[in-house]
């Protein structure tokens, strides 16, 4: 993702997730396992610690969400993220991370900021490397931020409040 979308991006999901009644915080980690970009949230439930990540995508303008818990009290250390386990079966591992998307309806679902468009000429490659401006950037990724988090809170918060036995 563009700097100035990924920016603006983290901002709006930052805000978005502090004022969310889930309780999200926002964590500093140095778990290898949270990858260049990524930001975390988390909330510790009853008997487990409760994640979010938000992942951006390195090439193209867009993101999705990953939430899972850990036993083990720390982000999830797992081989391959998410896991491979449906949502269906994994109440019952230690550690668990899945995308939003598979919660939504079984796809793996990302939020596009701006739509692929490759360079078909040389004016399309130099439009491609300019700037953008804070406001532009922040324009065209608070709505699509707005729609991912509405989403997060409509089937992820549902699935860990039932899988984790939380409390609002």
């Amino acid at each position: 993702m563009r700097s100035e979308y990924g920016r603006a991006l983290r901002l709006s999901i930052e805000r978005g997730l502090k004022r969310s009644p889930f309780g999200w915080q926002a964590q500093k980690t140095q778990s290898p396992y949270v990858l260049p970009g990524e930001r975390v949230f988390s909330k510790l439930g009853t008997d487990r610690l409760i994640w979010c990540a938000l992942v951006v995508h390195e090439r193209f303008e867009k993101f999705t969400f990953e939430v899972g818990w850990s036993l083990h009290g720390r982000f999830p250390e797992l081989r391959i993220r998410p896991s491979l386990q449906s949502p269906v079966e994994a109440h019952h591992l230690p550690e668990y991370m899945v995308r939003l998307g598979q919660l939504i309806d079984g796809a793996d679902r990302w939020w596009e900021v701006e739509a692929f468009a490759g360079a078909s000429t040389l004016q399309d490659l130099i439009k491609s490397t300019q700037a953008i401006s804070p406001e532009v950037a922040r324009a065209k990724v608070e709505p699509v931020a707005a729609s991912a988090l509405a989403a997060l809170e409509a089937h992820a918060v549902p699935f860990l409040e039932a899988v984790c036995k939380v409390q609002r």
